[in-house]
């Protein structure tokens, strides 16, 4: 929302949708029907498998522990998620909108959907560092993440998907490739490759890649490790019995 809201002239100029006509490609081309309905139902089944999920994970047996408050906070996140790139997707690509059709409504669920994605990306991350470190060491693990600890993590994504959403260009919907992207005029006039790109979002998920790979590569090194170590104290153990 940042050219909407904090960049008037940027948002005139380069969203203005009064120089062209977006019908003159014919609704028959925009419209998506099939992949539409599809989206849509993949949406609803998602949405029903994840809110008992996510009503189990509630329960006090689980919610004290760190590691499900970060699942859940994921878990809350991607059902919002899915309303963005399940079922507005499918029902732009049903109806053949592009920016045009609808720019107030497409700019501002975009910059929503962005942010969510950049909270699900960071959150992914927290609960990896979570896991490694619980493998690691369970103490350091406690000392890190338990109590309102755990809250100050998650104020992480939730502050990084605030900035994203409100200071940063949004993702909008094209019916012509029943996807999003940075440019709003796709398919009628091409950008120089420049003008619409979110460096913020290049940079995150270059950081996305990255730190999951290593993280998750330390958790099966460190796992490899603690089997091993078990499994020679077993040995020593029947020897000595034996």
């Amino acid at each position: 929302m940042n050219d909407l809201l904090w960049r008037h002239e940027y948002y005139s100029e380069y969203y203005n949708c009064s120089f062209y006509d977006f019908r003159t490609i014919p609704i028959q081309k925009r419209q998506q029907t099939a992949v539409g309905i599809s989206f849509i139902a993949l949406f609803l089944f998602f949405e029903m498998l994840y809110i008992p999920l996510l009503w189990i994970m509630r329960k006090k047996v689980f919610f004290h522990q760190a590691c499900y408050k970060i699942m859940f906070y994921v878990g809350i996140v991607d059902v919002a998620c899915l309303c963005c790139n399940g079922f507005s997707t499918g029902l732009f690509a049903i109806f053949g909108y592009v920016y045009c059709s609808s720019p107030f409504v497409i700019h501002m669920l975009g910059s929503i959907a962005l942010g969510l994605w950049v909270a699900q990306c960071d959150s992914a991350m927290i609960i990896a560092l979570n896991r490694c470190l619980e493998m690691y060491d369970h103490h350091l693990c406690a000392k890190l993440f338990d109590g309102y600890k755990v809250v100050l993590w998650l104020m992480i994504p939730t502050c990084h998907a605030l900035f994203i959403t409100f200071f940063t260009t949004p993702i909008v919907f094209s019916g012509l490739y029943v996807s999003w992207f940075f440019n709003p005029h796709l398919g009628y006039f091409e950008d120089n490759g420049i003008r619409y790109v979110n460096w913020f979002h290049v940079v995150n998920n270059i950081t996305l890649v990255t730190v999951l790979t290593s993280l998750y590569g330390v958790f099966v090194i460190v796992y490899i490790r603690k089997a091993h170590g078990a499994s020679t104290t077993q040995k020593q153990v029947s020897f000595a019995k034996n």
